[in-house]
């Protein structure tokens, strides 16, 4: 996305939107591979379509009692501007280690991403629908910590694919 907003979404369908200022603040293709892993797991798990389900049988409760319904199109701003819960946006990151991990990439390049994140908080306007949307980057590092497991930790070497990133994205003008 055309943003300097620091984000990404996925929505159902298996659609993963990365704003420009997000591929701006990464600096390895792990980094980047953590990014859609996560998203990828909330397309997996239907957070999203279960958020959606809710938000319409919310929708038509109160189209009962009003008269009137909500668009697609608000419901899709509700659930972006509200996030997920913290336990999906936990189960995601958990299992974004490991779908990384099975791509070949580093699976704890989700822990560098967390870290450039909590650097970025409260300090900028561009990051701050992320942490309105989001647990906190140390909450979702101490989380993730307890996920890692020997089986993981044999993963946590950057791959091959790191240094793509920046001779590929972060070279152009």
């Amino acid at each position: 996305l055309a943003s300097g907003s620091v984000n990404a979404f996925s929505a159902p369908g298996g659609y993963i939107l990365v704003t420009e200022g997000l591929l701006r603040m990464l600096d390895t293709e792990d980094e980047l591979a953590a990014v859609l892993a996560h998203e990828v797991a909330h397309v997996v798990r239907q957070h999203h379509w279960k958020i959606i389900q809710k938000q319409q049988q919310a929708s038509a409760l109160v189209a009962k009692m009003q008269g009137n319904m909500k668009t697609s199109n608000e419901l899709f701003t509700d659930m972006m501007t509200r996030g997920l819960d913290k336990s999906a946006e936990f189960e995601a990151d958990r299992d974004a280690m490991i779908l990384a991990a099975n791509a070949g990439y580093d699976c704890t390049a989700i822990f560098s991403l967390l870290s450039k994140l909590e650097d970025l908080k409260g300090s900028s306007e561009s990051s701050s629908l992320i942490f309105q949307t989001h647990p906190s980057p140390a909450q979702r590092m101490d989380e993730l910590s307890s996920a890692v497991v020997p089986e993981l930790d044999s993963c946590a070497t950057p791959s091959p694919a790191a240094g793509r990133y920046q001779r590929y994205v972060k070279s152009d003008p």
